[in-house]
C-alpha cells in the first residue's frame, strides 16, 4: 500500500509540472514574435529568425505598456494575427 502511494504522489506531482510548464512552451512555439527590431516595431519568423516586417515605427514612440510588451515578444501564429498586430501597432 505505501508504495501505491508514493507512486500516486509522484504522478500527481508530474501532471502538475506538465500543466504548468505547457503554456510557457506553447506561446515559445509561436512561428512568428512581434518585437524590438533595433528600435523599431518588427516581426520575425522565429524558425528561419528572419525578419518579415520591418517597420520605421520607433518603439519609443510607443506607450509603456506597448514597449513592455514588444520586449517580452508578442507571439503571433497566423497570418492574419500578423495583420492584425501590424494594425495595432502601426496605425
Amino acid at each position: 500500500m505505501q508504495l501505491f502511494n508514493r507512486n500516486f504522489k509522484i504522478i500527481v506531482l508530474f501532471v502538475c509540472l506538465s500543466l504548468t510548464i505547457v503554456p510557457v512552451c506553447a506561446a515559445s512555439e509561436s512561428p512568428y514574435l512581434m518585437t524590438d527590431n533595433q528600435g523599431t516595431v518588427g516581426i520575425l519568423d522565429t524558425q528561419t529568425g528572419a525578419w518579415i516586417h520591418e517597420t520605421q515605427i520607433p518603439v519609443r514612440s510607443l506607450s509603456k505598456y506597448d514597449q513592455t510588451l514588444l520586449e517580452e515578444g508578442i507571439p503571433l501564429y497566423t497570418q492574419a494575427d500578423i495583420a492584425s498586430a501590424m494594425e495595432d501597432f502601426c496605425s
